[in-house]
């Protein structure tokens, strides 16, 4: 089955669903080059987020149009008061770590307990590892993450090469995501 990126039918105007992902992490992990990477035509710059960010576009699955909405939660720990609102009302929640940062990693458990204590208990989670093309600076086993994310019944794992050039695996990521959520 094959999602397209931003296709509409100019003669039906199709049905538009919605689908909430809450993107979290440390800071510095590559969420933000995740978001805009699959949300944003050419190069950009990446700053750090300040509370939150919004990211929107539109794939199709199934012949239904589909709007993605990214809100990239930031790392910092002083925003635990903006995070805390994003959780409840999402329907998927991608959680990012940073393969050559082995804290980035161990501080998953944390995201989840937020998550869980904010009204996001029963969200599907996704996990995602960053900046794959680092191998020589890995940190995190790929098998030790794919093992933490079958023992939490997490719907998928993968890791990609989110650059501001742009990677592939970034679009199908969230091509796996559409496809099984709607």
């Amino acid at each position: 089955m094959e999602i397209e990126r931003n296709f509409i039918t100019p003669e039906q105007p199709p049905e538009v669903s919605q689908l909430k992902i809450v993107v979290v992490g440390e800071k510095g992990c590559g969420k933000t080059t995740i978001c805009k990477q699959l949300c944003e035509e050419g190069k950009f710059d990446v700053e750090p987020t300040v509370g939150s960010d919004f990211y929107t576009t539109q794939m199709t699955s199934k012949k239904k149009l589909v709007q993605v909405n990214l809100w990239d939660l930031s790392g910092d720990k002083s925003y635990l008061d903006v995070r805390n609102e994003f959780y409840r009302d999402s329907d998927i929640l991608l959680a990012v770590y940073d393969i050559t940062n082995k804290r980035s990693f161990d501080s998953l458990d944390m995201w989840l307990r937020e998550v869980s204590k904010f009204g996001g208990e029963s969200l599907p989670v996704y996990l995602c590892g960053t900046k794959a093309e680092q191998e020589s600076r890995r940190k995190v086993d790929t098998d030790e993450a794919k093992e933490w994310s079958n023992s939490r019944s997490f719907q998928g794992f993968c890791e990609i090469k989110p650059t501001v050039e742009g990677d592939s695996s970034v679009q199908a990521l969230f091509e796996r995501i559409v496809m099984r959520h709607m």
